[in-house]
């Protein structure tokens, strides 16, 4: 098999996605770096490279971090939304009321055809769907992120009710909302930056997000919530993401404390 047809003089390009459990390193050996080199068939080597950054580069960016406080908490990195659910059951069994509504991966077969948006109550709708899966919809704008068809509908009548009644104080004692994310698909949705930004400048309650990590080109309302003097970020990552629900849960609880 060969990259090059040979009736004319042009190679096809192609692209493909490796899922990698984990990869097994010498300890005898001392890496600076690690690279994952990938042979296919008579195709040149694929290398995947994933530069390591220095424990003491990592340690600085936590306490620069650390110096935000305020009442609205936001996770970025690896495994967000799974820390999220595990951030809302903590907080459930310690008897805070919790809404919003987080993002989970559907899959068919093992292979990820989609996101669905679900609320803390259990409420599903689509999020996103892979093109041949969601089918063509005539006369409807169509928003797409990578291979992924956003069905925009779905979303807004499954998210944007939530926070109509954000804040609300039941019995007096105060809630956390969930939003998980504010990622590129969910920015299609005009009313959904509206209320995002609505519901931080005005709520009295604690917000728990999720934003992406910056990579490409900036997401304006991303970049705010990032910037703004009431919002601690956690940076989620594979070495932290097991024994950080401890901090985050204790920072929910801190600023359920702050005064209004």
């Amino acid at each position: 098999m060969s990259g090059r047809r040979h009736s004319d003089n042009f190679e096809n390009l192609f692209s493909f996605e490796l899922l990698v459990e984990f990869i097994l390193i010498d300890k005898a050996k001392n890496f600076d770096e690690l690279a994952l080199g990938v042979r296919l068939l008579d195709f040149p080597t694929l290398l995947i490279y994933q530069p390591q950054q220095r424990s003491g580069d990592i340690n600085q960016q936590e306490d620069n971090k650390n110096d935000k406080r305020g009442k609205y908490i936001f996770n970025r990195g690896v495994g967000k939304t799974t820390l999220v659910q595990k951030v809302c059951e903590a907080l459930v069994s310690s008897g805070v009321g919790v809404e919003g509504f987080y993002t989970e991966e559907v899959r068919q077969g093992g292979r990820r055809v989609g996101f669905d948006v679900v609320t803390v109550t259990g409420e599903r709708g689509h999020l996103s769907r892979i093109r041949d899966v969601a089918g063509a919809s005539p006369g409807r704008r169509e928003c797409t992120v990578g291979q992924y068809v956003v069905d925009l509908p779905s979303f807004e009548n499954l998210a944007l009710p939530l926070f109509r009644n954000v804040g609300a104080a039941d019995g007096g004692s105060r809630k956390v909302f969930i939003i998980d994310e504010i990622g590129k698909m969910e920015l299609f949705s005009q009313s959904f930056i509206r209320a995002v930004r609505q519901t931080l400048e005005s709520s009295s309650c604690t917000i728990l997000g999720t934003i992406p990590i910056p990579k490409g080109k900036p997401l304006a309302l991303v970049e705010e919530v990032r910037s703004r003097r009431d919002v601690k970020v956690f940076t989620v990552s594979k070495e932290n993401r097991n024994h950080i629900l401890q901090d985050i849960v204790a920072t929910v609880q801190e600023c359920l404390k702050c005064p209004v």
